[in-house]
């Protein structure tokens, strides 16, 4: 803002009227031009002018020297003051840069600028949640949800839970019980939100153990002798001593084939004592690599054969399944679940980032193609289950699919 300024013609005229001033009221009072020195012995600059410390900084016909009764004193053109600053508006919000596509304004005020956004156009759309999402108050505990906000509008929104039909079941050498036995073995087993108790046989071992052939037990508390070979022997929790007889013989005891001759068994691998001419070493089966074992094509893997039925058991180390046999008729086809789509076959899936994935029935094997959607959420396991890139064999697992992502949810095994 300009300051407002005298010039010195208005400054000498503003001083004669005031000289003026001063007679006419010693006129009347009967004072002389003396007694008014007298009467006025202060220093007044006139009307629209100010004391200064110096005229340093006015230019010359905004400050200069004052003459007013017995002193001098420096003068400078007044300075209207202005304290206010710039708002902006009830509905504009004050911005240091006006974005992109922004409506803006600028508000000066004594001297100062500031930019003003005006506000975007009215909104009156209101938010929703998605597909099989609901829209909740609170989330519920273990449940999972998701904010949707819409023109300054926000609600919650819990995910749909994964349907989970299938029921927990004992082993076939289990019992399932309501309540464990006191002094037994029992553990839980939960599917799909269901847990039952199954109990574990009890093992019962009446065995005794014995000396191998070449060898004879020696009575309790009878030390062996410093010429022979002495070794032990337990089973069901009973320990016998066995001493190596002598042979007249030269042959050496070796392994057969598929185990080696070792210090010391191992509980996990077979081991049994070979004697041969007064020698005594131990033979344990060597290291099974167990490869993957299934069913054959058409052929269904079976907890137990019902009764009645025919199969066919394969067992490769120390695992064994058991198939069903003749091969079971499945005329059924597969479908994509919610939330994906089938791709033509032959076409593939898209190379634009699209997750897809295979679906089996019945000898019968399809791509599906997650469908995209416009909405953030990550899709998770409902509890009871844990994400698997791949689904064991003959596990309890489902695909969940949200927002164009998919996973595979593989029930816990307890």
């Amino acid at each position: 803002m300009t300051p407002k300024r005298t010039s010195l013609t208005q400054l000498l005229s503003g001083l004669s009227l005031s000289a003026i001033t001063i007679s006419l009221i010693g006129c009347m009072f009967g004072t002389t031009p003396e007694e008014e020195v007298d009467c006025y012995n202060f220093a007044a600059c006139p009307a629209g002018y100010s004391f200064v410390e110096s005229c340093d900084g006015y230019a010359d016909d905004e400050c200069m020297p004052y003459d007013n009764c017995s002193g001098t004193v420096m003068c400078a053109v007044q300075v209207d003051q202005c304290a206010a600053v710039p708002t902006c508006g009830p509905s504009e919000q004050e911005v240091d840069e006006c974005p992109q596509d922004a409506s803006c304004q600028e508000v000066t005020l004594c001297g100062s600028t500031i930019t003003c956004q005006k506000p975007d156009v009215q909104c009156g759309a209101v938010p929703v949640c998605d597909e099989g999402y609901t829209q909740v108050d609170e989330c519920p505990q273990d449940a999972s949800c998701q904010e949707v906000t819409l023109c300054g509008s926000t609600i919650l929104c819990q995910e749909p839970d994964v349907q989970c039909l299938a029921e927990p079941t004992c082993e076939p050498h289990e019992q399932q019980v309501e309540e464990c036995p006191e002094g037994a073995s029992c553990k839980e087993v939960t599917v799909c939100g269901s847990t039952i108790l199954c109990q574990e046989p009890d093992v019962q071992c009446d065995a005794e153990p014995f000396c191998p052939e070449g060898s004879l037990e020696l009575a309790p508390g009878q030390a062996c002798s410093d010429e022979s070979k002495c070794f032990e022997e337990s089973m069901c929790g009973v320990t016998i001593t066995c001493e190596v007889q002598a042979a007249a013989c030269q042959a050496v005891p070796t392994c057969q084939a598929g185990s080696s001759e070792v210090e010391a068994c191992t509980d996990d691998t077979p081991c049994e004592r070979v004697i041969l001419c007064g020698q005594s070493i131990l033979c344990q089966d060597d290291a099974c690599d167990p490869e993957p074992i299934s069913c054959d094509a058409g052929h269904i893997e079976l907890d137990e054969c019902p009764e009645g039925a025919d199969c066919v058991v394969k067992s490769n180390c120390d695992k064994t399944i058991i198939c069903s046999d003749p091969p079971i008729q499945c005329q059924a086809y597969p479908t994509c679940p919610e939330g994906s789509s089938e791709v033509a076959p032959g076409a593939g899936c898209p190379n634009d980032g699209t997750q897809c994935f295979t679906e089996s029935l019945c000898d019968y094997t399809i791509l599906c193609q997650v469908d995209a959607a416009d909405c953030q959420a990550v899709p998770v396991c409902p509890s009871g289950s844990v994400e698997v890139d791949t689904c064991d064999q003959n596990a309890d697992c489902d695909r969940v699919i949200t927002c164009g992502q998919s996973i595979l949810c593989q029930v816990s095994s307890i």
